[in-house]
């Protein structure tokens, strides 16, 4: 099968296979797609992006976007389009795939039109732009996620949460105080995140929070990064504890209890 036939089968598979509800942004069509994008599936995609087809549209939002094409020109004409595109847009699913693509392509250009969308009324437009913030890790961008780390879907707060502490190296009182805000949030993702954040930045206000989750009966994955980031030797024996029934990460364990034996040498 020639090259050109071959994209204009998957094409036709990605617009037949159900419509949105049964696609995903990595399923193997699309994932197919992207790895042949090349000048005429640019501009296939660019054309299914403008048309009045809510699939297509975002069909062709995600190969645009979430391809990982090594060649900058194209990247920077993608997130040109997509620009124009999210200009226009006014349906939450494909503002929600747009604000993902454009996080995905990494082009500062996207803060200011991702930052108009933080305060939407659709909650999965929200985490798309708090993941897409996220990604950019621009510092402009602090207050905005700020008000997202406060956001009342979780999913949202989640990736805010993350930009503020991980994403970004910035270390701020604004940013520790929005981190600590989050410290018992209800969400464990949120929280985890929150406890990743302040323990890169050493705030000794996270050891007894960090402790106990650490201590509690469900310990996620960041809480040990969170140990290790610290690395605090007093919490050497609930990491310790752990190794008797905790074995999501081991690797991550045994490294958290390193970098806490570390801190506890004269």
């Amino acid at each position: 099968m020639t090259g050109r036939k071959k994209v204009e089968e998957l094409f036709t598979r990605a617009l037949e296979e159900g419509g949105i509800e049964n696609q995903d942004p990595q399923n193997a069509v699309i994932a197919e797609l992207q790895a042949n994008l090349d000048s005429h599936v640019f501009e296939r995609c660019s054309r299914l992006c403008g048309s009045p087809s809510l699939d297509d549209r975002i069909i062709g939002v995600w190969v645009l976007g979430q391809n990982n094409c090594e060649e900058k020109t194209m990247a920077r004409e993608a997130t040109t389009r997509l620009l124009e595109v999210l200009s226009q847009e006014t349906e939450s699913l494909v503002l929600a795939s747009l604000a993902l693509a454009l996080g995905h392509l990494g082009d500062r250009r996207s803060v200011g039109p991702l930052t108009s969308l933080a305060t939407h009324e659709d909650d999965d437009v929200r985490e798309a732009v708090a993941y897409a913030l996220a990604e950019l890790a621009d510092p402009s961008t602090v207050p905005v996620l700020i008000e997202l780390s406060r956001d009342v879907y979780e999913g949202a707060r989640s990736y805010a949460t993350l930009g503020l502490g991980t994403a970004l190296d910035l270390d701020t009182p604004e940013i520790r105080r929005a981190l600590f805000d989050r410290i018992d949030d209800l969400d464990d993702e949120t929280r985890g995140e929150a406890l990743v954040g302040l323990s890169r930045r050493k705030d000794p206000r996270v050891l007894a929070p960090l402790r106990e989750e650490l201590e509690s009966e469900d310990v996620g994955p960041l809480a040990i990064e969170a140990a290790m980031q610290l690395g605090d030797p007093s919490l050497l024996e609930p990491l310790e504890a752990l190794k008797a029934w905790w074995d999501e990460d081991e690797a991550l364990l045994a490294a958290a209890v390193k970098a806490c034996k570390k801190a506890h040498r004269p």
